[in-house]
């Protein structure tokens, strides 16, 4: 262990480490880092149980819990005032801004900010109080996506030399290759959060016109987290109602998350993500790893993961009738024709990931 590596600590700052993708790569990156051997913390503030996981030697804090939102804001305002740590490594807009204002009085430590998941064209409060004043702050902003980077640079050229794009690992030796499952139904899966970002309503409404459309027997699988604030999501309980009104409830079944992801992944033929926007997603890069054909939106980095007519098809997903127009395509695929796109997406996925090439971008920045 080098003397740079036992002098410098790092301490990863988010909401929860629930099951989202943002929290996935955070906990992949705090593991990754101790293993480097810095010394590393890891703090949200959310009343969340962890679904990811973290090595039992780095330090786990849990800030606020139990308290209003204002007395979460002190404690997170006190926490890091006072902290003793070398470089700080937040991810998400909310985490950024409950963190940063402390900072201002702890010029030495270096910070590093993590953007993910833009809307594009719906400027939020937490955006424009971010570049507007917190990020003059940060160090870096490290955006997960080359989409996520151009829009940054374009609205805000005053941060260009702050931005440096470190997109999404996943690991192509956890999510293996299977062979696709040969059966008389299309069994098809989407893993993603129930809420707005990832299209539900509107996905529903194309499985409803595709099964009018199409002779050939299938059925959905929506696997992701129900829960919002200890409660059923309203908008999980919205996609639930639109699929019995439509009548889709024999063919379209919601599931909660589960923590083996790839197993669950294995047993389906076709794997899709409709989702408005994304950052870089975690669910697409998994999808290829397991060697799936893939259809998903033609948003931010996705083009990069799945390609037209290759390993799946994008779609528009504003468009129900493009939606269902993706689905007919690969319906209308030989069998050969599916297995070989699912072969093409573990290849992709060999040549975009590589564990030690992430790590080694964050390092250079923390080295800095």
């Amino acid at each position: 262990m080098s003397a740079i590596m036992q002098r410098n600590s790092i301490t990863l700052f988010i909401g929860s480490l629930s099951s989202g993708g943002a929290e996935h790569q955070i906990a992949q990156l705090a593991n990754f880092l101790y293993e480097k051997g810095y010394s590393v913390s890891i703090v949200t503030y959310a009343d969340i149980p962890d679904h990811y996981p973290v090595d039992n030697a780095i330090r786990r804090i849990r800030l606020g819990e139990g308290k209003n939102p204002l007395a979460k804001f002190l404690a997170i305002f006190l926490f890091f005032i006072r902290i003793k740590t070398d470089c700080i490594i937040s991810y998400t807009q909310r985490a950024n801004s409950f963190m940063l204002p402390a900072l201002f009085f702890r010029r030495r430590i270096k910070v590093i900010v993590g953007e993910r998941n833009f809307t594009f064209g719906k400027v939020t409060i937490h955006e424009k109080l971010l570049f507007g004043l917190l990020y003059k702050r940060a160090d870096y902003i490290v955006p997960n996506s080359v989409s996520q980077s151009h829009y940054i640079i374009e609205h805000y050229p005053s941060y260009v030399n702050k931005v440096v794009v470190i997109t999404n690992y996943t690991d192509i030796n956890k999510y293996t290759s299977e062979g696709i499952p040969i059966c008389n139904v299309i069994k098809i899966a989407v893993f993603g959060r129930y809420s707005p970002q990832k299209n539900c309503i509107k996905f529903a409404h194309a499985i409803y016109m595709l099964r009018k459309k199409s002779v050939i027997p299938f059925e959905i699988h929506w696997y992701g987290n129900k829960m919002v604030h200890n409660s059923i999501s309203p908008y999980y309980i919205e996609f639930e109602n639109t699929i019995k009104e439509l009548g889709l409830s024999d063919i379209f079944f919601l599931h909660e998350h589960v923590l083996n992801v790839k197993e669950e992944m294995c047993k389906f033929e076709l794997l899709c993500l409709p989702s408005l926007y994304e950052g870089f997603s975690n669910s697409l890069s998994e999808y290829i790893c397991c060697g799936r054909p893939v259809l998903a939106s033609n948003v931010s980095d996705n083009a990069l993961m799945v390609r037209n007519g290759e390993n799946g098809y994008l779609f528009k997903p504003q468009s129900v009738d493009d939606i269902c127009g993706a689905f007919e395509s690969y319906f209308s695929l030989t069998r050969e024709e599916r297995m070989s796109m699912g072969i093409r997406s573990r290849k992709i996925a060999e040549s975009l990931f590589d564990k030690e090439k992430f790590i080694i971008s964050y390092i250079r920045l923390i080295e800095s």
